[in-house]
């Protein structure tokens, strides 16, 4: 009696675990036609908050959003997927989906982006969206392609202006000598040999310090980073050159962009418009506080003016033609036609 008692309780036990195991197993499963969430890992070197960020978040809110929660981004900010151009490596071999990338850093794989590193030949922001969203713009997306690189489209990284320890830049005359330290790309040290300044390699983060102890006389960078690096403290004249004006690429490695239905690729172009849009009026309103912020601190500020303009962009031109022959005439002089 008591061995009947006890096979009985084994079988019992038995037959509760197999239960137990094959609900957890119904529990995992998924339901019957659920869809798998395709999940985008998109690298970015920047802060969150900033306005790259800001854009590249509405860019996701709004993937999930129009294809119903089936795609997400997952963004990972300050470089914790790498540097620019290992990211762009990364890239093209398919373990990093998505990206932003300075089309200043990119112009070594894609050269057609070298047209946007030419110095004075933006008139104004205005100029340079119709040139993004443009023609030129098209050809460089093209030429992307044939390189791995998908642009979804581009992001406002502002206008760089001069700012000085000895003055305002207002003339070419006034850039004469300067030992200023500029971004590394050959275009835009031609550009300011042709305005008779004297580039001086530096890393950016000795620029400080180099202003400080008089290594350089002068630098270049967009408004929040004179306000948010304090440059305006040892080198107080900030010109409003606006010499420069390149974007950021916000792209997808087109192995990972052919495998998307039609569909799908149509949800990512539409979400990138709008998050552009999102991004541009963001960055906007930064360069404005930043702006009077400087001021508030001591900072100095004059703007160029058309004439003014005028005088730096005659002197550049002959670096104009000279990349016509490295770059092709289309690229360069579709920037022009579109003033």
């Amino acid at each position: 009696m008591k061995r009947s008692l006890a096979l009985a309780s084994i079988l019992i036990f038995t037959l509760v675990f197999i239960m137990q195991v094959s609900a957890a197993g119904q529990t995992e499963a998924p339901a019957a036609g659920a869809t798998e969430v395709k999940v985008f890992k998109l690298a970015d070197d920047g802060l969150p908050d900033m306005p790259v960020g800001v854009g590249l978040r509405k860019l996701a809110e709004e993937v999930e959003k129009r294809s119903n929660g089936a795609m997400k981004i997952e963004i990972y900010f300050n470089a914790q997927l790498g540097q620019e151009q290992e990211v762009l490596d990364n890239i093209k071999f398919g373990t990093i989906d998505m990206m932003k990338a300075n089309c200043g850093n990119m112009a070594g794989h894609v050269p057609s982006m070298n047209a946007f590193t030419l110095p004075f030949i933006f008139t104004d922001t205005e100029h340079s969206w119709r040139v993004f969203n443009g023609p030129v713009g098209d050809m460089v997306k093209a030429e992307a392609e044939t390189k791995g690189y998908k642009i979804l489209t581009f992001f406002e990284e502002g206008a760089r202006n001069i700012y000085s320890r000895k003055g305002f830049v207002n003339t070419p005359a006034d850039l004469k000598g300067l030992k200023i330290r500029i971004m590394g790309a050959a275009s835009i040290q031609d550009g300011f040999k042709a305005l008779g300044a004297s580039p001086t390699p530096m890393s950016f983060g000795e620029v400080y310090t180099g202003l400080s102890q008089g290594v350089i006389d002068a630098a270049e960078n967009a408004m929040p980073s004179i306000n948010g690096l304090k440059f305006y403290e040892v080198a107080p004249y900030v010109t409003e050159t606006a010499h420069l004006r390149i974007p950021a690429a916000i792209l997808m490695g087109v192995n990972q962009w052919n495998t998307l239905s039609k569909a799908e690729q149509q949800i990512f172009i539409d979400s990138a418009n709008v998050a552009r849009e999102y991004q541009r009026a963001a960055f906007e309103a930064l360069e404005k506080s930043s702006l009077e912020q400087v001021l508030a601190k001591g900072g100095k500020y004059q703007a160029l003016t058309a004439a003014q303009r005028i005088a730096f962009s005659n002197l550049v031109e002959p670096v104009y033609e000279k990349y016509k022959a490295v770059l092709g005439a289309d690229l360069i002089d579709g920037i022009m036609k579109a003033r």
